[in-house]
Protein backbone atom coordinates (compact mmCIF):
# COMPACT_ATOMS: atom_id res chain seq x y z
CA UNK A 1 0.00 0.00 0.00
CA UNK A 2 1.11 3.34 -0.89
CA UNK A 3 1.98 5.61 2.41
CA UNK A 4 2.31 8.78 0.65
CA UNK A 5 -1.33 10.45 -0.21
CA UNK A 6 -2.01 14.10 -0.54
CA UNK A 7 -5.58 16.12 -0.03
CA UNK A 8 -7.19 18.65 -2.54
CA UNK A 9 -9.47 20.06 0.20
CA UNK A 10 -10.98 24.12 0.44
CA UNK A 11 -8.63 24.58 -2.93
CA UNK A 12 -4.91 23.46 -1.35
CA UNK A 13 -3.22 20.51 -2.07
CA UNK A 14 -2.21 19.15 1.65
CA UNK A 15 -0.11 16.15 2.49
CA UNK A 16 1.80 13.79 2.54
CA UNK A 17 -0.09 11.97 4.49
CA UNK A 18 -0.13 8.09 5.25
CA UNK A 19 -3.74 5.77 4.54
CA UNK A 20 -3.76 5.44 8.05
CA UNK A 21 -3.87 8.98 9.12
CA UNK A 22 -6.26 10.18 5.80
CA UNK A 23 -8.77 6.95 7.40
CA UNK A 24 -8.58 8.76 10.40
CA UNK A 25 -9.14 11.60 9.31
CA UNK A 26 -12.00 11.00 7.53
CA UNK A 27 -13.49 9.38 10.79
CA UNK A 28 -13.15 12.67 12.90
CA UNK A 29 -14.85 14.35 9.62
CA UNK A 30 -11.51 16.37 8.34
CA UNK A 31 -11.65 14.69 5.32
CA UNK A 32 -14.69 15.00 3.46
CA UNK A 33 -16.89 12.86 1.53
CA UNK A 34 -15.96 15.41 -1.38
CA UNK A 35 -12.00 15.97 -1.13
CA UNK A 36 -10.35 14.99 -3.51
CA UNK A 37 -7.40 12.17 -3.04
CA UNK A 38 -4.26 10.94 -4.72
CA UNK A 39 -1.84 8.14 -3.95
CA UNK A 40 0.84 6.84 -7.20
CA UNK A 41 -0.76 4.49 -9.10
CA UNK A 42 -4.07 6.56 -9.52
CA UNK A 43 -5.27 8.13 -12.62
CA UNK A 44 -5.91 11.18 -11.16
CA UNK A 45 -7.32 12.60 -8.15
CA UNK A 46 -10.43 10.65 -6.42
CA UNK A 47 -13.14 11.87 -4.23
CA UNK A 48 -12.79 10.33 -1.33
CA UNK A 49 -16.33 8.63 -0.66
CA UNK A 50 -14.91 6.45 -3.08
CA UNK A 51 -12.24 4.95 -1.66
CA UNK A 52 -12.54 2.20 0.65
CA UNK A 53 -11.85 3.39 4.09
CA UNK A 54 -12.11 7.22 3.35
CA UNK A 55 -15.61 7.26 2.86
CA UNK A 56 -16.95 8.75 6.33
CA UNK A 57 -20.31 6.25 6.41
CA UNK A 58 -17.80 3.00 6.00
CA UNK A 59 -14.44 4.47 7.78
CA UNK A 60 -15.72 3.37 11.09
CA UNK A 61 -16.04 -0.24 10.39
CA UNK A 62 -12.95 0.25 7.37
CA UNK A 63 -10.21 0.30 9.98
CA UNK A 64 -7.03 0.04 7.77
CA UNK A 65 -8.56 -1.69 5.10
CA UNK A 66 -6.49 -0.82 2.06
CA UNK A 67 -7.96 1.53 -0.71
CA UNK A 68 -9.68 -0.08 -3.98
CA UNK A 69 -7.80 0.27 -6.92
CA UNK A 70 -8.41 3.62 -8.49
CA UNK A 71 -10.79 1.87 -11.69
CA UNK A 72 -12.31 -0.13 -9.06
CA UNK A 73 -13.59 2.60 -7.02
CA UNK A 74 -15.08 4.54 -9.83
CA UNK A 75 -17.33 1.95 -9.95
CA UNK A 76 -19.54 2.96 -7.06
CA UNK A 77 -21.65 5.33 -7.15
CA UNK A 78 -21.25 7.86 -4.63
CA UNK A 79 -24.60 8.85 -2.36
CA UNK A 80 -25.80 11.84 -4.50
CA UNK A 81 -25.53 9.91 -7.61
CA UNK A 82 -27.04 6.88 -6.35
CA UNK A 83 -30.05 8.91 -4.98
CA UNK A 84 -30.73 10.47 -8.78
CA UNK A 85 -30.31 7.00 -9.94
CA UNK A 86 -33.11 6.21 -7.74
CA UNK A 87 -35.13 8.70 -8.43
CA UNK A 88 -34.62 8.00 -12.10
CA UNK A 89 -35.80 4.47 -11.36
CA UNK A 90 -38.33 5.37 -9.64
CA UNK A 91 -40.59 7.70 -12.40
CA UNK A 92 -39.48 5.37 -15.53
CA UNK A 93 -41.57 2.49 -13.59
CA UNK A 94 -44.17 4.89 -12.99
CA UNK A 95 -44.48 6.43 -16.25
CA UNK A 96 -43.60 2.44 -18.09
CA UNK A 97 -46.74 1.11 -16.19
CA UNK A 98 -49.01 4.27 -16.74
CA UNK A 99 -47.88 4.09 -20.80
CA UNK A 100 -48.24 0.17 -20.21
CA UNK A 101 -52.19 0.73 -18.95
CA UNK A 102 -52.23 3.43 -21.65
CA UNK A 103 -52.03 1.29 -24.35
CA UNK A 104 -54.16 -1.54 -23.00
CA UNK A 105 -57.10 0.75 -23.04
CA UNK A 106 -56.31 2.46 -26.15
CA UNK A 107 -55.84 -1.08 -28.03
CA UNK A 108 -59.13 -3.26 -26.56
CA UNK A 109 -61.37 -0.73 -28.85
CA UNK A 110 -59.25 -1.17 -31.76
CA UNK A 111 -59.40 -4.71 -31.63
CA UNK A 112 -63.33 -4.52 -31.92
CA UNK A 113 -63.27 -2.10 -34.85
CA UNK A 114 -60.10 -2.79 -37.06
CA UNK A 115 -56.90 -4.36 -36.15
CA UNK A 116 -55.04 -1.43 -37.72
CA UNK A 117 -56.71 0.75 -35.05
CA UNK A 118 -55.00 -1.17 -31.82
CA UNK A 119 -51.15 -0.65 -33.76
CA UNK A 120 -51.24 2.74 -31.69
CA UNK A 121 -51.89 1.00 -28.77
CA UNK A 122 -49.79 -1.90 -29.56
CA UNK A 123 -46.76 0.61 -30.18
CA UNK A 124 -47.69 2.61 -26.76
CA UNK A 125 -47.59 -1.01 -24.82
CA UNK A 126 -43.89 -1.56 -26.35
CA UNK A 127 -42.67 2.02 -25.21
CA UNK A 128 -44.02 1.10 -21.67
CA UNK A 129 -42.20 -1.99 -21.92
CA UNK A 130 -39.39 -0.02 -22.86
CA UNK A 131 -39.25 2.46 -20.04
CA UNK A 132 -39.57 -0.82 -17.69
CA UNK A 133 -36.80 -2.51 -19.45
CA UNK A 134 -34.61 0.50 -18.64
CA UNK A 135 -35.91 0.67 -15.03
CA UNK A 136 -34.73 -2.95 -14.76
CA UNK A 137 -31.05 -1.87 -15.33
CA UNK A 138 -30.91 0.98 -13.34
CA UNK A 139 -31.98 -0.72 -9.93
CA UNK A 140 -29.02 -3.25 -11.53
CA UNK A 141 -26.38 -0.56 -11.43
CA UNK A 142 -27.63 0.54 -7.91
CA UNK A 143 -26.95 -2.99 -6.08
CA UNK A 144 -23.44 -3.46 -8.71
CA UNK A 145 -19.79 -3.12 -7.68
CA UNK A 146 -18.47 -4.40 -10.78
CA UNK A 147 -17.09 -2.24 -13.12
CA UNK A 148 -17.77 -4.41 -16.03
CA UNK A 149 -21.25 -5.35 -15.08
CA UNK A 150 -21.94 -1.63 -13.89
CA UNK A 151 -20.57 -0.73 -17.15
CA UNK A 152 -22.88 -3.20 -19.12
CA UNK A 153 -25.77 -2.23 -16.77
CA UNK A 154 -25.64 1.32 -18.04
CA UNK A 155 -24.55 0.64 -21.69
CA UNK A 156 -28.12 -1.49 -21.75
CA UNK A 157 -30.03 1.66 -19.81
CA UNK A 158 -28.72 3.54 -22.38
CA UNK A 159 -29.50 1.60 -25.52
CA UNK A 160 -32.89 0.94 -23.70
CA UNK A 161 -33.89 4.78 -23.33
CA UNK A 162 -32.20 5.41 -27.17
CA UNK A 163 -34.95 2.89 -28.57
CA UNK A 164 -37.69 4.70 -26.42
CA UNK A 165 -36.85 7.58 -27.14
CA UNK A 166 -36.68 6.73 -31.56
CA UNK A 167 -39.93 5.45 -30.95
CA UNK A 168 -41.27 8.59 -29.41
CA UNK A 169 -39.92 10.32 -31.70
CA UNK A 170 -41.12 8.24 -34.78
CA UNK A 171 -44.56 8.61 -33.29
CA UNK A 172 -43.52 12.46 -33.06
CA UNK A 173 -43.18 12.79 -36.63
CA UNK A 174 -45.96 10.45 -37.69
CA UNK A 175 -48.40 12.51 -35.73
CA UNK A 176 -47.21 15.87 -36.95
CA UNK A 177 -47.46 14.36 -41.33
CA UNK A 178 -50.73 12.87 -40.23
CA UNK A 179 -52.07 16.33 -38.53
CA UNK A 180 -50.84 18.34 -41.34
CA UNK A 181 -52.29 16.37 -44.21
CA UNK A 182 -55.81 15.59 -41.62
CA UNK A 183 -55.78 20.12 -41.76
CA UNK A 184 -55.15 19.96 -45.20
CA UNK A 185 -57.81 16.89 -46.43
CA UNK A 186 -60.27 19.07 -43.92
CA UNK A 187 -59.69 22.43 -46.13
CA UNK A 188 -59.81 20.93 -49.21
CA UNK A 189 -63.50 18.99 -48.49
CA UNK A 190 -64.59 22.17 -46.85
CA UNK A 191 -63.83 23.84 -49.81
CA UNK A 192 -65.31 21.28 -52.14
CA UNK A 193 -68.39 21.19 -50.08
CA UNK A 194 -68.76 24.88 -50.11
CA UNK A 195 -68.73 24.79 -54.13
CA UNK A 196 -71.11 21.73 -53.84
CA UNK A 197 -73.47 23.97 -51.87
CA UNK A 198 -73.49 27.32 -54.03
CA UNK A 199 -73.96 24.89 -57.28
CA UNK A 200 -77.14 23.58 -55.70
CA UNK A 201 -78.42 27.02 -54.31
CA UNK A 202 -77.66 28.27 -58.31
CA UNK A 203 -80.24 25.21 -59.70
Amino acid sequence: MASQWYVYKDGQQKGPYSFDQLSEGARAGQVGPADMVWTAGMEGWTRAEQVEGLNPAAAYHAGTAAPQPAAAAGAQNTPAHAEKLEQLSKWMGFVGIMTIIGGILSAIPGLFAFVVGAIPGIITIILGVMLRKAKSHADAMLYEDALGNYSVNFNKLISSLNTYFKIMGILIIISLVLGILLTVFGLVAGFAFTNYLDQIMVF
